[in-house]
């Protein structure tokens, strides 16, 4: 019995204890929620001035999981970020009232990132620090209408499916706080803004949409001719867990 006690006070006494000044690596997932300035941009002005849309998406999500290699002050990201708009189903009404169609939208995507953080206060349990973050995305837009008799009479369609892509540069910064929770997981709280902005968008497939026949790989144009743009610029406030291995 002596000799079991002894044993679990010398195991209890090689316990690992937590220091930020010593854990180098550790593998992460976070999550974000921003608010939208994507707007109508999707669809707004694919059918015309004639349709009026009342909605647009609220947010955008994320969803991230990468590693993070760091020193006591300085510290490195990379890792691949999933990004979605608030799915948005809307009505289209001419400037009357009278229901043009019903419309789905969603914007999506994938973004390779990577990041540098400075712990500008670091203390054994916690530190406070500033990230610069940059990437690639590929995104997705997806719209569909379904027209009803006064939208069929008006465009001569009676569905429009929509998919385009795109590729474009994310860039953040952040201001966060990580802290130890339990053992080797430590949580993070950051808040900033992100920049994210869709100059053109191409399509994935072909189709008839308001304007016609499009083809694949064609520029995405609203009716006036104009090129469909968006913006999935914000400010945000994400959550995340770090699990340290040395």
């Amino acid at each position: 019995m002596k000799i079991l006690i002894i044993l679990l006070f010398a195991a209890n006494a090689q316990a690992r204890v937590f220091n930020f000044q010593n854990e180098h690596f550790a593998p992460y997932f976070r999550g974000s929620i921003g608010l939208s300035t994507l707007g109508d941009s999707a669809y707004g002005g694919a059918s015309g001035t004639s349709t009026k849309f009342s909605e647009t998406p609220d947010y955008n999500y994320t969803g991230e999981a990468g590693f993070l290699f760091t020193t006591a002050r300085i510290g490195f990201t990379f890792g691949v970020e999933f990004l979605t708009s608030s799915k948005l189903s809307t009505e289209g009404n001419t400037s009357s009232g009278t229901k043009l169609m019903d419309l789905d939208s969603k914007v999506s995507g994938t973004i390779l990132k990577g990041g540098i953080l400075w712990h500008y206060k670091v203390g054994t349990m916690y530190r406070a620090y500033i990230a610069l973050n940059g990437g690639l995305a590929d995104l997705k837009m997806k719209n569909n209408s379904e027209l009803t008799a006064a939208g069929t009479t008006a465009y001569s369609l009676t569905t429009v499916d929509e998919v385009a892509v795109a590729q474009s540069v994310l860039a953040e910064m952040l201001f966060g706080f990580e802290f130890n929770l339990a053992d080797v997981t430590t949580m993070i709280v950051e808040g900033g803004y992100r920049s994210l902005k869709v100059d053109k968008w191409e399509y994935d497939g072909s189709g008839t949409n308001f304007l016609g026949a499009y083809t694949d790989g064609g520029t995405v144009l609203n009716h006036d001719g104009t090129k469909r743009q968006s913006n999935l610029s914000g400010w945000l406030l994400a959550i995340g867990f770090r699990f340290y291995i040395n």
